[in-house]
């Protein structure tokens, strides 16, 4: 079964989160630089990527994760960070945050990916 993964990100120009770039030689997009293990991200992989500008609003933008690298990034107290490669989808857009919900997660975690959207792909 796919996994998918809920992340706060502010939206900034043409709607897409803050911590995203279109990486153009391969024709995905990429974000980072995520607090998340290599060994839980490899479980995302296949799997979905959802931001929301907060818990309480759907996502505005996401898709199906292609892949993603470990990088280092020396202005973080954890220095290893991830960078998650995705295709975006318009299916992605207007999903409710699933996973934590207490005051301070900037992520949902992992769960387990159960919307119609994500299983009808998975299938294909």
């Amino acid at each position: 079964m796919a996994m998918a993964v809920h992340l706060i990100s502010e939206p900034v120009e043409r709607n897409q989160p803050r911590n995203s770039w279109h990486d153009d030689p391969r024709n995905v997009f990429c974000s980072g630089y995520w607090c998340i293990t290599a060994e839980k991200a490899e479980t995302l992989v296949g799997g979905w990527l959802y931001f929301h500008a907060t818990k309480a609003n759907p996502s505005y933008y996401g898709g199906r994760i292609l892949g993603f690298r470990t990088v280092i990034r020396e202005e973080f107290k954890r220095k290893n960070r991830i960078v998650f490669d995705f295709m975006p989808s318009k299916d992605a857009k207007g999903s409710p945050w699933r996973g934590q919900v207490h005051g301070n997660a900037w992520t949902g975690q992992i769960v387990e990916a159960d919307f119609p959207h994500e299983n009808e792909l998975a299938d294909a």
